[in-house]
């Protein structure tokens, strides 16, 4: 179907039956798998055997084989199917999760969504499966338009589309201690992004007004990725003074790549500065910033890496974990600069990974601790926030983590940043 009308996020209804008809399409192969396993038994009996004749040991060791083959061929349903994935067209609708190309706001948003999936026995998903909401098991959100997406989009038009995004597991492996997964990595890195460069350069060109002002947006693996999106198709295009700020949120930006690879846009100076890149990586005190490099046994995330990676080995190759890493760009969004300190205006309930604090009113922001977030201290490494932030959050940080969810804990904050922002960029125009 060719996109001829604005494409926008589905009311709840109308995603409720899509949801339910992705639920059926994997259920509907578990069935088919599972019949076809089942119906061997079946037609041995017919001819050869009578199961109530087995005995009833037998007969439930048989049962329970046979169930355990046919949940192995759910999870190879579910995790496997579309291993060759297609690559998107981004001229259909089906590969976009908001395409709001008719809206007349005042700018137009491109977000690359965060990682959903954790990828079992394969490196990139399939976009086909991902269904019609932007979610998936290892999303943090049931809904990350409604999540993430939200906190910009209040003054721009929504453009949000499909990749063959990095599993979880891939961006796992270990790229420090071996080079055995290089290839396969860079490879898959590759993949990613080129959907994503693909898309923005479809973005820019099918867009209706290329004079309205651009806001990026992404978040994990989707910033990483638009990083390289920023420097090939924005960078040394006829549009990319249009750029308001790329907002690339817990996406481990290292500053090495101004000069070297980023050189038409420039780290965020302030609330109203335009033209910038603006990233953070929110944490804790008690966080190990090495933590990361082991997660669990030998996955760990190796970011410094996967940059050098996806940007063509542009420098040294980083040796060290991530306590003694490369400087990364840190902006804090409680005051929009690389100064402590700052204001906290209020944290989104979207997310799975923390629920709410009890008494917390739904759809209303849930507010720090007066004068709490002038606390807040930035490093080269991360905006290190205070540690008794579960005082008015339970739960919301895990061992002084708050990766999965800092769009939705700065989300008041980024949404008034934006209009502020905005209004700064259309003053510049009028100058």
């Amino acid at each position: 179907m060719s996109l001829s009308q604005p494409l926008i996020p589905r009311p709840g209804a109308l995603r409720q039956q899509l949801d339910k008809a992705a639920a059926m399409k994997v259920m509907t192969g578990f069935g088919s798998v599972s019949l076809g396993i089942w119906a061997y038994p079946a037609s041995v009996s017919s001819k050869t055997l009578s199961l109530s004749r087995i005995p009833g040991s037998t007969t439930q060791i048989l049962a329970a084989s046979l169930l355990s083959v046919g949940v192995l061929s759910a999870i190879f349903t579910l995790w496997l199917h579309g291993k060759s994935s297609n690559e998107p067209s981004y001229e259909n609708e089906e590969c976009w999760f908001a395409y709001e190309n008719t809206g007349q706001k005042k700018a137009d948003l491109f977000y690359a969504h965060t990682t959903t999936h954790a990828g079992l026995a394969r490196m990139n998903m399939s976009w086909e499966d991902i269904g019609g909401t932007c979610t998936g098991p290892v999303a943090g959100d049931p809904d990350l338009l409604v999540g993430q997406a939200a906190a910009f989009s209040e003054e721009a038009n929504v453009y949000a589309p499909k990749y063959r995004q990095m599993g979880f597991l891939a961006q796992g492996k270990d790229l420090e201690t071996t080079d055995e997964h290089l290839d396969a990595v860079e490879a898959s890195l590759n993949m990613a992004a080129g959907d994503l460069e693909r898309v923005f350069c479809h973005f820019l060109l099918k867009r209706p007004d290329k004079t309205r002002p651009i806001i990026i947006a992404g978040h994990s693996q989707g910033a990483i990725l638009l990083s390289r999106v920023i420097a090939t198709c924005l960078q040394g295009s006829e549009q990319q003074h249009l750029l308001v700020a790329a907002y690339l949120c817990g996406g481990y930006f290292p500053l090495d790549l101004f000069g070297a690879v980023i050189t038409a846009h420039h780290a965020c100076r302030s609330p109203t500065d335009t033209n910038c890149i603006i990233a953070f990586d929110t944490r804790t005190p008690k966080f190990k910033p090495e933590s990361l490099n082991k997660i669990v046994g030998k996955i760990g995330l190796w970011a410094h890496n996967l940059y050098w990676l996806l940007h063509g080995r542009y420098c040294a190759r980083h040796e060290g974990t991530d306590d003694v890493g490369k400087a990364r760009l840190q902006i804090n969004p409680g005051t929009w600069t690389n100064e402590n300190g700052g204001v906290h205006l209020g944290a989104s309930m979207t997310s799975s990974m923390a629920r709410p604090p009890r008494g917390h009113v739904k759809d209303e922001p849930l507010v720090a601790l007066k004068g709490w977030a002038a606390g807040t201290k930035v490093n080269f490494y991360s905006v290190c926030v205070r540690e008794d932030v579960e005082e008015w959050w339970p739960g919301c940080s895990k061992h002084g983590n708050l990766h999965p969810i800092e769009v939705q804990f700065w989300f008041y904050n980024i949404r008034e940043n934006v209009k502020e922002r905005l209004a700064a960029w259309f003053a510049l125009q009028k100058r």
